[in-house]
């Protein structure tokens, strides 16, 4: 169960460090947007790195109820703040637009 747990949050971390640099890169928009989208997605990077470590061993090792409730709590709030740091990250772009832009209407000009 340990060596699971382990594995779970190494491939966890891998695969949120390799997003980091894809997303952007999937985002596009140019050198600008890019740089732009690179700073949101890595806020706050080195405590959300430093609180998943010590939240894993919470979650594996034999303990109280409550520290599992941290763990997960910790975890969670991890990576759901990169979840939510990239979907920031693309509604900067424009990643997400739903519904095309619509045309600007020419104000300079009265209508006849």
């Amino acid at each position: 169960m340990l060596v699971r747990l382990l594995l779970a949050g190494f491939v966890a971390q891998v695969l949120v460090g390799a997003l980091t640099y894809l997303l952007v890169t999937v985002f596009g928009g140019g050198p600008r947007l890019h740089r732009r989208s690179s700073a949101t997605l890595e806020r706050a990077s080195t405590p959300r790195v430093v609180l998943t470590n010590l939240a894993v061993p919470l979650v594996a090792v034999p303990a109280p109820t409550a520290l599992h409730v941290v763990g997960w709590a910790l975890l969670g709030s991890c990576y759901g703040g990169f979840v939510l740091l990239a979907l920031r990250a693309g509604s900067n772009v424009g990643a997400f637009r739903i519904l095309p832009r619509s045309p600007q209407r020419d104000t300079s000009s009265p209508r006849q």
